[in-house]
């Protein structure tokens, strides 16, 4: 026997058994307690992952707004270089929203804004009801 074929003998086949419809009398007696636990589970951690996200992206964001605030006074950056940076990352990450013309300014607003501000911006993003705001997709 090749090396090839022993590797493929010693390897276990798991073969998924059809399940049919079980009563709930055959069901173990902890099974709905057990479902419950692993359902809270779950949505604990879709709605821990979608804060971690929505943090990501304000300081995403954030950045983006600086960076474009720091060009337009240090490089000179005008409207239609932005415009040109909005269109290049749309083009890069086409499976993301958020990279328009209007939202890259509204970026470098937002920025400017809380620039401005005593307070800092990551104290501020801590304050945000997550639980009410929209979650980014997953």
């Amino acid at each position: 026997m090749t090396t090839r074929g022993a590797a493929k003998s010693k390897r276990r086949e798991f073969v998924q058994q059809p399940v049919g419809q079980i009563s709930r009398r055959a069901l173990p007696e902890n099974y709905a307690k057990v479902l419950q636990v692993l359902k809270d589970r779950v949505r604990a951690a879709h709605a821990r992952a979608a804060t971690i996200a929505n943090a990501e992206l304000i300081a995403l964001y954030l950045y983006i707004g600086k960076t474009v605030s720091k060009q337009a006074t240090s490089a000179g950056w005008g409207d239609q270089v932005v415009e040109r940076l909005a269109k290049d990352l749309r083009a890069e990450f086409p499976d993301m929203k958020g990279f328009s013309r209007t939202n890259v300014f509204y970026m470098r607003q937002v920025y400017e804004a809380w620039a401005a501000s005593d307070v800092s911006v990551q104290q501020l993003v801590g304050l945000i009801p997550w639980g009410a705001s929209s979650c980014a997709p997953l």
